[in-house]
């Protein structure tokens, strides 16, 4: 088994590398800096499993680009996006890469045994998702469905339901590595797709929909 890591933190191509072949028998682990960053390195050269490292922090279009990229050099790779967050899983751009064609999805805050589980599926032959993951899809469908039967974006969907839980949109911002006005402008959107115009009516809508936080 051949297993690539992407990632422009050294320490973390080295933490990877050391986690998968100490657990994994008969594995051949490279890593990169970037998709070109070994000369050795073919077009088209055989790699059954990509891990690509990604920040959400950074402008989704970029990390969607890496994405293709990886996919055009090693179509036929499973491919891994872990992103990189510091202590709480988040699943804004899962819908997004899901739709770029991966095979699985992990955070950095993702537990030890959801990695393993997730490489022997991969290994396999298998997709991955964790149980957190798959709640996300389905809590973003059902409110995506359900609420007013108007679309919101996974971001939106993810703001409403932290606005929903109590947090401010400077804890939002903080937390989703982005502006306080990005936030204040997708809350005005989720109050305007809503109908709502205050917390109160919007958690009201979420908790009837049965929407809970990620």
């Amino acid at each position: 088994m051949n297993v690539m890591i992407i990632a422009n933190s050294p320490l973390q191509r080295f933490g990877l590398s050391k986690l998968i072949t100490e657990r994994f028998e008969d594995v051949l682990v490279e890593s990169a800096e970037e998709l070109y960053g070994s000369g050795k390195d073919e077009v088209g050269a055989a790699r059954e499993i990509v891990i690509l490292c990604l920040y959400p922090s950074s402008p989704l279009r970029e990390n969607l680009e890496k994405l293709e990229a990886v996919s055009g050099r090693y179509p036929a790779a499973r491919i891994l996006v872990m992103e990189n967050t510091a202590e709480k899983e988040s699943f804004e751009n899962l819908q997004a890469y899901l739709n770029s064609g991966i095979s699985g999805f992990l955070t950095t805050a993702s537990p030890l045994d959801m990695f393993d589980d997730c490489l022997r599926k991969l290994m396999a032959g298998q997709k991955y998702l964790s149980p957190h993951a798959l709640e996300w899809l389905l809590d973003t469908a059902f409110l995506n469905k359900e609420v007013h039967k108007l679309t919101l974006t996974s971001r939106e969907s993810y703001v409403a339901r932290q606005l929903a839980e109590g947090l401010t949109v400077s804890q939002i911002a903080k937390e989703t590595n982005r502006k306080v006005s990005t936030i204040s402008t997708i809350k005005r959107n989720v109050f305007r797709k809503t109908n709502t115009d205050n917390i109160i009516k919007l958690r009201e809508l979420v908790l009837n929909a049965g929407i809970r936080g990620a």
